[in-house]
């Protein structure tokens, strides 16, 4: 009941925050959805395939991460749990909620279930970090602009916050201070034990940090391939005179925005960012919202693909596992 309570509730502020978008007299649906449908087959072509290179590397990056800990599936099964979770990305809050959908079936696949649980968050801790390196980056370059001063200040403070959150993780000192995570407490809860095995797994990867960095490498090229193509969609869709450091700048802080849980698969809330953060820069609403909708588009076209894996989704044999 809660749970389903909670989804309405997200898909009322979802569509709340659309209706808000479309209601404004700057934007028109019917535009919108012309300008989309008018996109040059090049640009569109070209984000459609790039986008299955982003797919491709973030399998990729996952293996890396599961093979850290010994959980050895075969690339196939882990491409399928991978586009299980993107399947479901479409019905759960954010643009990331799928990662609860990936991490319940990974774990059913290896009795390293909770490092296997760990590895979706490593995974997707290390996408939003790069992303803020990336923005950051831009605001660098961005800095003697005083249009953009809001936002190159906003990426700064994301990537300060990233920071400090990932040197207080990686100190036990610290966290041994969080009642949850103590383990001088003789007959632990459940919740206790789950957290510190959880944690155990995180701190793993203290001791192979090249792991690490290949896995954030790999997301660096991942994150501005997804900026390349919002900036190609953008220039199909007639966005001519906005340079791509912009891109690299909004994009990283939409992503966040977007990935707060108090929307529908981030509905609403992922279009009303980038026409408030592209308006920075003179970008009219119904391109920003259009590049918005266009990118979603894509995703769930190739998010599809899930569907048949999930329905016809059975419980591992051991020899396909290992």
């Amino acid at each position: 009941m809660k749970k389903a309570l909670l989804f309405f509730v997200r898909t009322g502020i979802s569509g709340g925050i659309l209706y808000f978008i479309f209601s404004r007299s700057d934007l028109n649906l019917q535009d919108i959805v012309e300008r989309i449908r008018g996109i040059q087959r090049g640009s569109l072509y070209f984000a459609v395939a790039a986008f299955g290179v982003v797919l491709l590397l973030g399998s990729l990056r996952w293996k890396i991460l599961l093979e850290a800990h010994k959980i050895r599936l075969t690339f196939p099964r882990m491409l399928k749990l991978f586009f299980i979770g993107l399947f479901f990305n479409n019905f759960l809050p954010s643009l990331t909620g799928g990662d609860i959908v990936k991490a319940y079936y990974v774990s059913k696949e290896t009795s390293k279930r909770a490092e296997a649980v760990m590895t979706i968050i490593v995974d997707r801790g290390i996408g939003m970090l790069s992303l803020f390196f990336l923005g950051t980056g831009a605001g660098i370059l961005n800095l003697n602009k005083p249009e953009v001063r809001g936002p190159v200040l906003t990426i700064f403070v994301l990537l300060a916050i990233s920071l400090i959150s990932i040197l207080l993780a990686l100190n036990q000192r610290f966290l041994g201070k969080i009642s949850l995570i103590r383990r001088k407490n003789s007959n632990p809860s459940r919740i206790r034990v789950l957290l510190g095995k959880l944690y155990q797994a995180f701190y793993f990867y203290k001791s192979c940090p090249w792991v690490l960095v290949k896995a954030f490498f790999l997301s660096l090229l991942l994150q501005a391939t997804i900026i390349v193509i919002n900036y190609q969609i953008a220039l199909g869709l007639g966005a001519k005179d906005i340079g791509i450091a912009y891109f690299f700048l909004f994009i990283p802080i939409v992503s966040a925005i977007s990935a707060i849980p108090i929307s529908l698969a981030g509905w609403g809330v992922g279009e009303i960012s980038y026409k408030e953060y592209f308006r920075y820069v003179g970008l009219g609403g119904g391109i920003s919202v259009s590049i918005s909708l266009s990118m979603r588009l894509i995703l769930l076209a190739w998010s599809l693909i899930g569907l048949p894996l999930y329905l016809f989704h059975r419980a591992p044999k051991q020899k396909e596992v290992f």
